[in-house]
């Protein structure tokens, strides 16, 4: 059995030592560290904001990288299980999550539409669509692959699930 120990950062302590984690954000600070990727590319700010997202929804990483592969494809993995994923500003690694936010608003009538250019398409539902998610993940309490089926909103069966598997 493997335990992991992070360090973590915050902004009124900096680098804290090293603890038993399984945090989701000191996990990808830790890749990009030992990748020799200074504390200035890291956008460590937003690190700590979803560090306290995560931690109020439980969420964590718990996956061990047993292949080889890039630092892109590994915070790429490590981010999904909080549901973000990185971005590059400039040379500074920062994180985004997919999340309810609030957007612009435009409003669009006749007089600000050049005539003739507007149009749209209407895409239903065929018999193909998924109606569910299965999901395959490593249980590391019992260590072993389980599933979860989950309908979709607005579905009421589960007769064709999308099949999609997560590490950790």
């Amino acid at each position: 059995v493997l335990t992991r120990w992070l360090s973590h950062w915050t902004t009124a302590g900096g680098w804290g030592p090293e603890v038993e984690s399984s945090s989701i954000a000191w996990a990808l600070a830790t890749v990009l560290k030992n990748s020799d990727v200074t504390d200035s590319c890291i956008d460590l700010l937003t690190l700590e904001e979803l560090h306290a997202t995560w931690a109020a929804r439980f969420d964590s990483f718990n996956g061990v990288f047993d292949k080889r592969g890039t630092v892109w494809q590994a915070l790429t993995v490590i981010a999904r299980a909080g549901r973000a994923r990185p971005v590059m500003r400039g040379n500074v690694f920062t994180f985004v999550r997919d999340e309810r936010q609030t957007l612009p608003v435009a409003m669009y009538n006749m007089r600000n539409i050049v005539k003739g250019s507007f149009q749209f398409t209407y895409v239903l539902s065929d018999d193909d669509a998924p109606d569910s998610v299965e999901l395959e993940y490593f249980y590391g309490t019992t260590w072993s692959t389980q599933y979860v089926l989950v309908p979709i909103p607005g579905s009421t069966t589960t007769d064709s699930p999308q099949r999609a598997s997560m590490i950790g």
